[in-house]
């Protein structure tokens, strides 16, 4: 195996040569794409397989500008069946929703509904909050409440400073636990408390985030510092319902998936699901001590505490079409509007910095610096976009645990070994 790619290598430098001089720079570029770029990325995709906790996973880069597309799916996605994974089989994103969710609040900023700098207390008051709270509650900092002067902006781009209502303990005591903590205990029968199986909603959801006491203890005061929240994207989806007048999921179908031929994508457990539901996804415990890797699905986990954050199911396909239609400017009416989406705050001690529900991510690869825009969420998947080369990379792995390696970083190596970034100015 190492000799015949060893020279399938030594063909293809000789044929560079040949291409170098009669050929353009997008030939030799494609050409290198069709050899050298599908040999990385099958590499990537076998080395990811090896894990024995990913059981499926799928995996897709394309890139038009140079004609070329790859994806490459598989494991079972359901054990019930034996089913296969495939580009087409649904699987819940996560928070690459809130890539979605910003998108719906740029249209209504675009149609004047709403502008970035417009306080929440402006769209919503104390009657859309739980019992005997207000809205200037929600952000209390050292006794002293902000959440009247909260912005657009501050909830898109994580500066409001609220804490996380999934991931966050309600405060700093050692005696608190995050929602997160307490589904895990009660799924693996550690401290029952049948939190794993409730369903959620809007108004579910912003009474826990009060009654928990979360909102006594912001992180920062708005506008301070980046802080991720999924409180922001709950606030978020809740303001684009009482404006539209319409529920979250007819939003994405009206004004998203009709428009980027999403058609089998759709907002798990807010809206009737027609197709036989999302692929079978794990979570290992042993970072948290605990030697099981759990099928997540199996377990009865409700997830619709992700909703407006991280609740949708699409598939490889789909997510490609609406990454391709936002960077296109397919989505907006004016090209303005993704480059105020791209403008970024810097994140403390990570390598990305945030914008309006895209990542910005900077790679110094051998032969070129590349920039690329996109989310992950927390189930395993990403979905990236490369303005320079006019690339997508979506891909699953249907794992939660931390990877061993930074896979997108994986494949933008592939790629850059088949000359594809040689390209950007």
């Amino acid at each position: 195996m190492g000799n015949s790619k060893s020279l399938t290598l030594i063909c293809f430098i000789f044929l560079l040569t040949l291409m170098t001089a009669c050929g353009g720079e997008s030939e030799k570029i494609t050409l290198f794409l069709d050899g050298i770029a599908k040999d990385k990325l099958s590499d990537v995709y076998l080395d990811a397989s090896a894990d024995p906790n990913i059981i499926n996973l799928a995996i897709s880069v394309e890139s038009p500008k140079q004609h070329f597309s790859w994806h490459k799916a598989g494991g079972v996605a359901y054990p019930n069946t034996g089913e296969e994974m495939t580009i087409k089989t649904p699987f819940r994103i996560a928070s690459i929703s809130k890539t979605l969710t910003a998108t719906l609040i740029m249209q209504m900023v675009e149609a004047g509904n709403l502008t970035l700098s417009t306080p929440i207390s402006n769209i919503l008051t104390d009657s859309d909050m739980p019992d005997h709270f207000t809205i200037n509650e929600i952000h209390q900092i050292n006794g002293v409440s902000h959440g009247e002067s909260l912005t657009i902006k501050q909830l898109l781009n994580h500066t409001s400073g609220l804490r996380d209502y999934i991931a966050e303990a309600p405060n700093n005591s050692a005696e608190s636990y995050s929602m997160a903590a307490l589904q895990i205990l009660d799924l693996t029968g550690i401290q029952p408390s049948g939190i794993s199986k409730q369903f959620w909603n809007s108004e579910s959801l912003l009474k826990y985030f009060f009654s928990s006491g979360m909102n006594q203890h912001a992180i920062n005061t708005p506008g301070e510092n980046y802080h991720y929240s999924d409180t922001n994207y709950l606030l978020l989806g809740i303001i684009i319902e009482k404006l539209s007048g319409m529920s979250l999921a007819d939003n994405y179908q009206a004004d998203i998936y009709s428009r980027s031929q999403m058609n089998a994508s759709y907002l798990e457990w807010y809206e009737t699901n027609t197709n036989k539901g999302p692929a079978h996804h794990y979570s290992n415990l042993a970072p948290y001590g605990i030697n099981e890797n759990i099928d997540v699905i199996a377990s009865g986990l409700n997830t619709s505490f992700d909703w407006a954050g991280g609740g949708i199911v699409s598939s490889i396909e789909e997510l490609n079409f609406y990454v391709n239609n936002l960077f296109n400017n397919k989505l907006f009416q004016d090209i303005d509007t993704l480059k105020k989406m791209q403008q970024t705050v810097n994140v403390k001690d990570d390598n990305f910095s945030y914008g309006f529900g895209l990542k910005r991510k900077e790679y110094q690869l051998a032969h070129k610096t590349v920039v690329v825009y996109g989310h992950d969420g927390a189930w395993g998947s990403g979905m990236y976009y490369i303005p320079a080369t006019g690339t997508s990379i979506v891909f699953t792995l249907n794992q939660t645990a931390p990877q061993k390696k930074d896979w997108l970083l994986e494949i933008l190596r592939g790629l850059d070994k088949a000359l594809l970034f040689t390209a950007i100015n």
